[in-house]
């Protein structure tokens, strides 16, 4: 049984009106008179009841979703529009966590009460004629009559999720029924399945509110493999039922920081900003940065390419000049991995790639970048082999001025990122051109790399007005070996097949 209390995240690095870290005591008074405006209709709170210095950032009371030095920054932020554009939306999808929150604080306050759980407050009749509804609509699903088995699923778990919405979560005790129950669990299995053809079928709202239902159940049940499965599922599909909007990419650092408060094992995420699909356990040298290497750290392979920089970018400047057709917008399916990419381009940005080695491809010769395809098979096999793999690419990426990369994680931990850097805005005087990698910055040099573990939650900005070009690669994780490499990349898409055929079969 799981008595933690669920936390959201709290962990705000920077002050999303002027992007500046936690500011010491001695300059707050300063800083407080930095911004202006008129106040938005919402106050902060603090995100943490530490007092010491640096004085940390204080969260939007309304949505929870951007955080700032003082009533002044936020004032600032709301009067140029950038946080009342999305706030009452944030505000709204935020609600079944809080939901969610306020259950756990009160079965924690009233562990000891012998009131009965959310659930099982249904009416006899009611439970029957759920189940029979449930047997029903499985025949219908079973006969293709999708659209109607979906009602009958939903008329099935409505009456629960009618006694969650009337329950009043901060103040009524309640009390779990024995752990071992199999109707909790059947009823967690059903709430999950209909969680998934609602998102399928863009009814996100009440998506989300199944599924915190269904997490409910599980958090009070016997901690078993039917149980830990379950809960992975819900809360990876609550997740990314956050993660796919970009509005709301934000409350996805809630889901997880709920999530791990819960079980640190849970869909094996360590932190809030790395929440990849899949997480392998791979040992870590914590000397090693776990998502950003120092250039100290690179292996000798980033010093090869970067030695090799001019020719490299010499080729690039051929391909762009001879064979522009073979540009393709990222994620338009010119290579297996990658093909949900283009979701997290601005709306209006730019952002185009020349594949080099990826499945799907339709380069087959070196007669396109050969010195560049020589480097890397003889000295960077590794990313060669995760490309031909499936589990990655090595393409040639350009970034158009003004186009943002929203925060995304990555599929996977199997991996590291690199950018050589082959053309780099100069002028910086209108804009910035910058990658953030968990919670820090960082700028693109001519002929140099960066190399970072893009599970962690990064974005990309080109306010510049000039393109951004970069050779982008992956490369097996370091600390995996050969035999590993396979079997964690084979799981990785085990698991996938797994979640897509649990979306189509519901539990009987």
């Amino acid at each position: 049984m799981h008595s933690c209390q669920l936390e959201l995240f709290s962990e705000w690095t920077v002050c999303d009106a002027c992007g500046l870290p936690p500011i010491t005591a001695g300059a707050a008074e300063i800083h407080n008179g930095s911004c202006s405006g008129e106040s938005p209709p919402n106050n902060n709170e603090e995100s943490t009841s530490s007092c010491s210095s640096p004085k940390k950032l204080s969260v939007c009371r309304n949505c929870k979703c951007a955080a700032y030095h003082n009533v002044a920054c936020q004032k600032d932020h709301w009067t140029r529009g950038e946080h009342r554009r999305h706030c009452k939306e944030l505000a709204s999808a935020i609600q079944p966590l809080l939901q969610l929150v306020a259950w756990s604080e009160q079965t924690k306050c009233h562990r000891r009460d012998r009131s009965s759980a959310w659930w099982t407050k249904i009416q006899d009749q009611d439970r029957v004629e759920s189940d029979r509804l449930w047997k029903t609509s499985v025949e219908r699903w079973t006969n293709k009559e999708y659209l109607a088995a979906m009602e009958g699923f939903q008329a099935s778990v409505d009456p629960f999720s009618r006694i969650w919405k009337d329950n009043d979560h901060t103040n009524e005790p309640l009390r779990n029924v024995p752990t071992d129950s199999s109707t909790a669990l059947i009823l967690a299995r059903r709430l999950l399945f209909c969680a998934y053809c609602e998102a399928d079928a863009n009814d996100l709202e009440k998506s989300r509110s199944r599924l915190v239902q269904c997490i409910s159940i599980l958090l009070e049940c016997n901690d078993n493999k039917h149980v830990s499965e379950l809960l992975d599922d819900a809360w990876m599909e609550l997740m990314l039922s956050y993660e796919e909007v970009p509005e709301c990419r934000r409350l996805a650092r809630h889901v997880t920081s709920m999530a791990i408060s819960s079980n640190n094992s849970c869909c094996g995420w360590q932190h809030p900003l790395q929440r990849p699909g899949y997480m392998a356990n791979i040992a870590i040298n914590h000397n090693v940065s776990p998502s950003f290497l120092p250039r100290q750290q690179h292996p000798d392979w980033c010093h090869v390419l970067e030695e090799n920089w001019e020719a490299i970018a010499q080729e690039l400047s051929e391909l762009e000049r001879t064979k522009s057709r073979s540009w393709s917008a990222v994620g338009s399916g010119e290579r297996g991995s990658g093909s949900d990419d283009h979701r997290v381009v601005s709306a209006g940005g730019n952002w185009k790639e020349y594949v080099l080695f990826g499945t799907g491809s339709m380069v087959e010769s070196d007669n396109d970048a050969p010195i560049t395809k020589h480097l890397l098979r003889n000295h960077v096999p590794s990313a060669v082999s995760l490309a031909e793999a499936g589990g990655g690419e090595v393409i040639f990426s350009r970034l158009a001025p003004g186009t943002h990369i929203e925060a995304h994680c990555g599929p996977t931990n199997l991996r590291w990122t690199a950018h050589l850097g082959l053309v780099v805005p100069d002028d910086e005087s209108q804009g910035s051109c910058r990658i953030r990698v968990e919670s820090e910055w960082y700028r693109w040099e001519t002929g140099k790399i960066l190399l970072f573990d893009d599970s962690y939650e990064h974005e990309i900005q080109n306010d510049t007005r000039q393109t951004r070009t970069v050779l982008l690669l992956r490369v097996w994780h370091p600390a995996l070996s050969k035999e590993q490499q396979r079997a964690d990349l084979n799981e990785a898409r085990r698991r996938k097949e797994v979640a897509v055929e649990k979306r189509y079969r519901p539990p009987t």
